[in-house]
């Protein structure tokens, strides 16, 4: 997208964005729920298969790890996808911030214009 040109485009980029990040936001609050459900369940899962299995603590370690291993990646990709959408929204935060760079260049040219002077 091109750098907005009046103060009313730079408004609505804002407005825009603004409903962006409230989007996000509420994604990230999902995101964050489904991982934290995700380590529970890795969590549960693993211990069950601990405390049955058999042998020397290692080996109900290992053999546990083993068991659980659709879990463990379960809780690694929704890690991951918590992590991308804070990213996201960083980004989205950087955007706003040069929203209003622009929306301040655009007042001052405004305002230069007015005093007649030219930029």
């Amino acid at each position: 997208m091109s750098a907005p040109q009046t103060a009313t485009e730079v408004a609505q980029h804002l407005l825009s964005l603004a409903r962006e990040h409230d989007h996000a936001t509420a994604e990230l609050s999902r995101l964050d729920e489904a991982a934290v459900r995700a380590r529970a369940r890795y969590e549960i899962t693993f211990a069950r298969a601990f405390l049955e299995g058999e042998g020397s603590v290692d080996n109900r370690k290992q053999a546990a790890r083993l068991l659980v291993e659709s879990e463990w990646l379960d809780v690694e990709i929704a890690d991951q996808r918590v992590r991308s959408c804070r990213e996201r929204l960083r980004s989205i935060a950087v955007r706003i911030e040069c929203g209003r760079s622009f929306g301040s260049a655009i007042k001052a040219e405004v305002s230069l214009a007015q005093s007649g002077v030219t930029p």
